[in-house]
């Protein structure tokens, strides 16, 4: 019952960031889904456009347009449309390659049907993304939609060459979230600019936000609750996966134990508890907390060297904060 009030209260907290783009991103929602459907009425795309995530890729480039006095027109609909479908793309391709079964509270896409299915439509969503670029007045975002989709490609690609890799440098984690993760948040920022002298701004600002949602992300993987995050808990571990809590662990622990841990991952149904344990032990809660809040304090300053309204600027503040503490 306690995990299901933090969830709302978390929900709530993103609904009130988000109530001065409301409209906006009701749009969105609408030609997302419309954008799933549009040529084909399968039933595993009514699945999928039931489904409604946090868009926050969508929101940061809405809350970016508002605040440097921009109305919303409806190629900044599309635009905001073909980053989620591609970010929609990305998260039913990563299901198959890290076997989740659990997302969103509820069964993934995977679970429901099987992996031919996910990686079909997350193959279609990836091609809906390119078709709608392809109609936008500003020809060169089909560029920059390839340019995003074969960076996310190479940052999974560098995952997996690095699965079960114990001693993998952090740079390359930071690397390989940067490709993956931050791809498309840098996007949002930069289709957001309309001042070239700002562009650095405005993609160091979407990069450093992509960065700190990644590294929250894997550090819920450990620390999470199922029943608030909606995902499975430990999948990083159980797939190899060296993150950032774990990289810091093995400087306190040394690569062997770090190996017995993961193979451990597979054998003990209170994994979970043993992990949170180990990272109570050696302080690893307390060193996350300050890399996050280093990240946190990079992008405020960010933001306020874009300098956008200051109502619009509150909002991003508070999604800041919201990232690097979110529970779900």
């Amino acid at each position: 019952m306690q995990g299901f009030v933090l969830k709302q209260q978390e929900k709530k907290i993103l609904l009130d960031i988000y109530s001065v783009i409301e409209k906006d991103l009701d749009a969105v929602e609408k030609f997302y889904k419309n954008a799933i459907s549009a040529d084909a009425d399968f039933e595993a795309l009514k699945h999928l456009s039931a489904y409604g995530g946090k868009k926050i890729r969508a929101a940061l480039l809405i809350l970016l347009l508002r605040g440097g006095g921009y109305d919303i027109s409806d190629e900044d609909l599309r635009s905001a449309s073909v980053i989620e479908l591609i970010h929609a793309a990305t998260l039913l391709h990563d299901d198959v390659l890290d076997d989740t079964l659990l997302r969103r509270q509820g069964a993934s896409f995977k679970a429901v049907y099987d992996n031919e299915k996910s990686i079909i439509t997350g193959d279609y969503l990836l091609s809906r993304a390119l078709s709608i670029a392809c109609g936008l007045k500003d020809s060169n975002k089909i560029a920059d939609v390839v340019r995003a989709c074969e960076l996310v490609c190479l940052g999974e690609m560098n995952q997996l060459e690095n699965r079960n890799n114990f001693d993998m440098a952090q740079d390359t984690y930071l690397d390989i979230i940067k490709k993956k993760t931050a791809t498309l948040f840098e996007l949002a920022a930069v289709w957001a600019c309309r001042d070239t002298e700002k562009l650095k701004s405005y993609a160091e600002f979407g990069n450093t936000m992509g960065t700190l949602f990644q590294i929250v992300d894997d550090w819920l993987d450990i620390m999470g609750d199922e029943g608030m995050t909606g995902k499975s808990t430990c999948q990083d571990i159980k797939k190899g996966k060296m993150t950032l809590p774990l990289i810091l662990l093995r400087s306190k622990i040394g690569i062997q134990r770090i190996e017995e841990l993961f193979r451990r991952s597979f054998d003990s149904d209170g994994f979970q508890g043993q992990m949170r344990g180990i990272i109570g032990e050696y302080k690893i809660d307390v060193e996350m907390e300050s890399f996050l809040k280093d990240i946190n304090t990079k992008a405020i300053k960010s933001l306020a060297d874009i300098g956008i309204s200051e109502k619009y600027q509150v909002s991003l503040g508070k999604l800041i904060e919201f990232l690097g503490k979110r529970k779900i």
